[in-house]
């Protein structure tokens, strides 16, 4: 008996966030995004679990109508006393806006492919929080 493996694209960002490096992955299905799967941490720890069940929640608003601007709106001031600057001027205030950088990135890169143009560099200045 053969499995047929489904292969979907999927877009991965490495984050730097006060908790720690998180790789948040959005994968999509029949071109949309579907799923976004985010790890910090050792496996077993704390902030690993909260990652995964946030990252799981989100999941779920997604496969349940809501936008990924909504989504990114509803985490996006869930901040903690540390700061993680990044190399193009963003600053990442928790593991949730860790989440919330991925998904603005993904938003920025789908609607630069659908305009025809290359992947973006990413040019912003201050907070993330500014694609539309």
């Amino acid at each position: 008996m053969t499995t047929e493996l489904e292969v979907r694209p999927s877009y991965t960002l490495r984050v730097d966030t006060p908790d720690g490096t998180m790789w948040c992955t959005i994968i999509e299905a029949n071109g949309e995004p579907n799923e976004i799967h985010a790890q910090i941490g050792k496996s077993g720890s704390s902030i690993r679990a909260w990652t995964s069940a946030l990252a799981s929640l989100a999941t779920e608003a997604i496969r349940h109508g809501i936008s990924l601007n909504t989504i990114a709106a509803s985490i996006s001031e869930i901040t903690t006393d540390k700061v993680k600057r990044h190399g193009d001027g963003i600053s990442i205030r928790s593991g949730p806006e860790g989440i919330v950088y991925c998904i603005l990135r993904y938003i920025e890169h789908k609607k630069k492919e659908r305009e025809g143009g290359r992947p973006p560099k990413w040019l912003g200045r201050g907070t993330p929080f500014e694609i539309e």
